[in-house]
């Protein structure tokens, strides 16, 4: 009995390998994840030893099922799309499935096993003794690299592409997997099968390193898209500033004479020519186009770039902000998420018979800032399986209002998206005590 729960041991340095990367995304304390992990792998472990012994059948019979279950109580205790969920799942399974043969083939180097199905000490401790010191070796990338890809990339196709490559080095496994002990008794084809596993091993390594840095650099580049934007509104506000002073250079100039003519005017008593000559003046002094909504200066551009924007689309857009010039959120991070919803709200707007939105951002006694936007737009919405909206920015590739949920999350906060009829709603909850 003690031999046939040592088989399923191997569950939990999987299980610890599987909760690295989702540190910031488990939806109970680690706590109380901790002891229902152990719990529960311990429960299904029991009844799948007494289910061996009852069926009399092998432990790799049970494995699917077991599999399918620890599944669904992972990704319930977790936050994220289930295509997060299922990629890091997958991986770890074929990493556990390289471990499973290489136990076979240092039983078969003892040559103490009957059959292949028999547990034994040696091979089960030497399975759960590298599982262990993978946890050691992968727990500081998988925190702090796999965390932040968890918490920053939010393409589901980006994840599902992975769980191809995971379940190719599963099934190699189980092809893997000696049907007689006598097979990999032999010591040529015993070392043909460690040199494979080691292969696959390479390969699995070599698949997390790539796609960490292929995601990275997509995630790399969408920052210096949103970074060169933000730099585009603030040349823009630049700019207007420039056409501003030069507009009003003449009138400055002119002010002193302008001001002795009115002056000779009023002693004259000629206030009927006063009065035309100040309508005159007025007439010929320049407006200016740069507004002043807050005491932000990135967000002030941000704004004022956004309202010029929408003056060119022919649509009314009514910014109400209250905030201070500094807050706990950084002016890019602030920037980004406003600056995505106006551009999906604008692009929307260009489809709708009512062209409108409202902006709404205030800080609440310095302890919460709201950000709501609502805007019109035609009443055709996209989403994906999983019935969230997808940006129409950006071809729908997920920068827009993914983005926004990322960076408000990252503060602790959240943010919600929503429709009724043809009007679209955005809004941001974030706390700035935190």
């Amino acid at each position: 009995m003690l031999n046939d729960s040592l088989s399923y041991l191997v569950f939990f340095p999987a299980a610890v390998l599987c909760f690295l990367p989702m540190a910031h995304q488990l939806r109970y304390s680690r706590l109380r994840t901790l002891l229902m992990g152990v719990g529960l792998i311990t429960a299904a472990s029991a009844v799948g030893v007494w289910l061996t012994r009852w069926l009399n059948t092998d432990d790799n019979d049970l494995l699917l099922p077991l599999l399918m279950f620890f599944f669904v109580l992972y990704h319930h205790s977790l936050k994220v799309h289930i295509s997060k969920s299922l990629a890091v799942f997958c991986a770890c399974t074929a990493f556990l499935s390289i471990l499973s043969n290489g136990a076979i083939c240092f039983d078969a180097y003892l040559d103490i096993l009957p059959t292949v199905n028999t547990d034994s000490w040696d091979g089960r401790l030497f399975q759960i003794s590298v599982g262990w010191a993978a946890v050691l070796l992968l727990a500081r990338p998988y925190i702090k690299y796999g965390s932040m890809l968890i918490d920053r990339t939010e393409q589901p196709r980006i994840w599902y592409a992975t769980i191809l490559f995971s379940a190719t080095v599963f099934a190699v496994n189980m092809l893997l997997l000696p049907v007689e002990y006598a097979v990999i008794e032999q010591p040529e084809l015993r070392i043909y099968m460690v040199l494979v596993l080691i292969a696959l091993l390479i390969l699995w390594l070599l698949m997390q390193d790539i796609f960490f840095l292929i995601v990275s650099g997509i995630l790399n580049a969408a920052e210096i898209e949103a970074k060169n934007r933000f730099l585009e509104t603030q040349k823009h506000e630049f700019d207007s500033q420039q056409r501003y002073i030069k507009a009003t250079e003449k009138v400055r100039h002119d002010f002193r004479q302008s001001i002795r003519t009115m002056s000779e005017l009023y002693e004259a008593g000629d206030y009927e020519e006063l009065g035309e000559y100040l309508r005159q003046y007025v007439r010929t002094m320049p407006t200016g186009d740069i507004r002043s909504f807050c005491d932000n200066t990135a967000l002030n551009a941000l704004l004022n770039y956004y309202v010029h924007v929408a003056g060119e689309n022919g649509i009314s857009f009514t910014p109400r902000i209250r905030l201070p010039e500094k807050l706990r959120v950084s002016d890019i991070d602030l920037c980004n998420m406003i600056g995505n919803i106006l551009e999906n709200a604008i692009i929307a707007c260009q489809k709708a018979d009512e062209k409108y939105i409202r902006l709404s951002a205030i800080a609440e006694d310095d302890i919460q800032l709201y950000i709501v936007v609502v805007n019109s737009f035609s009443g055709d919405v996209s989403r994906n399986h999983d019935g969230r909206y997808l940006s129409v920015s950006h071809g729908g590739n997920g920068i827009g209002l993914w983005s926004v949920l990322s960076t408000a999350e990252s503060y602790g906060g959240v943010a919600q998206f929503s429709h009724e009829g043809k009007r679209f709603y955005s809004s941001i909850a974030i706390p700035l005590d935190g």
